[in-house]
């Protein structure tokens, strides 16, 4: 219950009831409090702040002044609480996340206003479930005076810049995320794809509500961001895939779990407890050891499976070869295998229970200590190069080999590397649930096709848009997502989700799980703010009607 038991005023242009100061007119709803008096008042009504309290009742008066358009008001409030810091949340908070306002034609000049709207109603409620991440986020920021702790940045090449200062010390960290196969090309093909594509915003739509909202498999999420699979993440923070696990659950957030993850399926399940979790699979060259994975990950609560087609073999990675960096080598990023029965079986060894690699990650001591005869060192390499011949093996798989997948696996099973109109007919024809439409952010084959232009492509298949429609086909997308922008791009270009990858890694360098919640939420705020200025409420306006919403440019 409100603590403003009652409100009076001494103008006549509004009041302060129970609800804060959500009644007031339009001009005065974006104010500045000025000032809070207050004081104890008697029976019969409150004294404090030069105020009348309520008629029979014991209360505190306050006297506020709002800053509006036509000047400073003065109202004189009854509040059932002595603590003006209360009193003052109270009334801030509805400006922090305003409910919908409208202008009131009668209150505005007719010269100021269309006169068609001279008999709109706005509507007195508001949908509890709108969403408000943009405004609410930045309102935060500035009235914080603090900047966006704990990164300090909201742009990605600068936080790009932090990542790679913190790693500055461990040859090869930074550049195993930031590099890319051959020459960069791909990787800078991917985020220049962005560019083409520009928004047509719309005005005077009411856009005020806003949802976010997108169901995938049946399922409703709070929106269309997923946290892409990357394997590895010890090396860019002590608790690894926990913390980007964790900060999907508390952010709701679905949780993409990589195979080449450096700890183990089920710790990370755990992490993730009530949270949406789906596992991406390197398909292994052993049947047994792939069902095995499977089982795991159904056990311990993953609900869909994305087969990643393009790393039979590891792509021409320049950077991390002219260090000869391979964490696997060491045993880093492996301990879904050290954690596996099959796998361990096969190795003449039990499974380790909840296995966890050393941070950070130092390629040139784990070099040394093998040197020295150091038998835990050498046992990890021996694990980390058999692990890798199973996910890396050089074994390319058919479309035939699909339906053993779907044979052996009950949830939604999603195909991700497509590229080429034709795999994503084949991958329909063959019984898969989806697609996502990537290019491994440009680490596997340098001077690919944009993932941008690759979904552009797909999407113009008929037979592609009309299995979507038909709730028969999802289609994700990731590769050289920097922004929420991008996200509200991709999205009117065909995709229904957005994998988001190398922002959060970076915000996990900086400053662990808190710079993964804050990469995600202004990936959110910026797609929230981008939807409502280019004059959509909903991501169900804009999926799939790129030509309503885009409009392709030459670079």
């Amino acid at each position: 219950m409100s603590i403003l038991r009652a409100a009076k005023t001494s103008t006549s242009k509004g009041s302060v009831n129970e609800e804060g100061i959500s009644s007031l007119p339009y001009a005065l709803q974006q104010l500045t409090i000025n000032s809070i008096q207050g004081g104890n008042g008697g029976p019969g009504g409150g004294g404090g702040g030069g105020g009348s309290g309520g008629v029979g009742g014991t209360g505190t008066g306050a006297r506020i002044n709002l800053a509006g358009a036509g000047g400073i008001q003065t109202f004189n409030l009854h509040v059932t609480t002595q603590n003006s810091e209360e009193l003052r949340n109270t009334l801030i908070r509805p400006i922090s996340c305003p409910p919908p306002m409208h202008l009131n034609p009668k209150s505005i000049p007719g010269s100021a206003i269309c006169p068609r709207s001279r008999n709109y109603q706005p509507p007195t409620t508001m949908n509890p479930t709108a969403h408000h991440a943009g405004s609410t986020y930045m309102l935060e920021v500035y009235r914080n005076r603090q900047g966006v702790p704990p990164l300090g940045t909201a742009v990605f090449e600068e936080l790009e810049a932090k990542a790679r200062e913190k790693f500055e010390n461990y040859p090869g960290v930074f550049m195993y995320a930031g590099g890319s196969a051959g020459t960069n090309s791909t990787y800078r093909g991917n985020v220049r794809a962005f560019e083409r594509y520009r928004i047509v915003p719309r005005m005077l739509v009411d856009a005020t509500t806003r949802s976010l909202e997108t169901t995938i498999f049946g399922v409703t999420y709070s929106s269309p961001l997923f946290i892409a699979p990357i394997g590895v993440q010890g090396l860019f923070s002590p608790s690894g895939e926990l913390a980007a696990a964790t900060a999907g659950k508390n952010l709701n957030i679905p949780f993409i779990m990589s195979n080449a993850s450096s700890r183990s399926i089920e710790d990370v399940a755990a992490a993730n407890g009530p949270g949406h979790r789906w596992y991406q699979l390197y398909w292994p060259a052993s049947n047994e050891v792939t069902l095995s994975i499977l089982a795991r990950a159904k056990a311990s609560g993953f609900a869909a499976l994305l087969v990643t087609l393009d790393t039979h073999l590891l792509g021409w990675r320049t950077h991390d070869m002219a260090r000869s960096y391979l964490p696997f080598a060491h045993g880093v990023g492996v301990q879904v295998g050290m954690s596996d029965p099959v796998f361990m079986a096969r190795m003449g060894r039990e499974p380790q229970v909840s296995p966890r690699p050393k941070f950070p990650y130092d390629a040139r001591e784990m070099d040394r200590a093998l040197e020295a005869g150091d038998e835990e060192v050498r046992d990890a390499v021996e694990l980390g190069m058999e692990w890798l011949k199973e996910i890396n093996s050089g074994r390319f798989r058919d479309w035939e080999d699909v339906g053993f997948l779907r044979e052996n696996w009950e949830g939604p099973l999603v195909l991700k590397g497509i590229q080429s109109v034709g795999d994503a007919e084949r991958a329909l024809e063959c019984g898969v649930d989806g697609i996502v439409v990537s290019n491994h952010g440009g680490r596997q084959v340098d001077g690919a096709i944009p993932s941008l232009e690759a979904l552009v492509r797909i999407m113009r298949s008929s037979k592609v848009r009309e299995a979507q429609a038909a709730g028969k086909f999802t289609i994700l997308f990731d590769s050289g997502v920097r922004t929420g922008s991008d996200v509200f791009k991709a999205i009117a270009l065909g995709a229904q989700g957005v994998l988001l990858g190398r922002p959060w890694l970076y915000g996990a360098a900086v400053a662990g799980q808190e710079g993964i919640e804050q990469v995600l939420k202004m990936t959110l705020a910026d797609l929230d703010t981008t939807l409502g200025l280019s004059g959509y409420r909903s991501i169900a306006e804009i999926q799939g009607q790129g030509q309503e919403v885009l409009v392709e440019c030459d670079l």
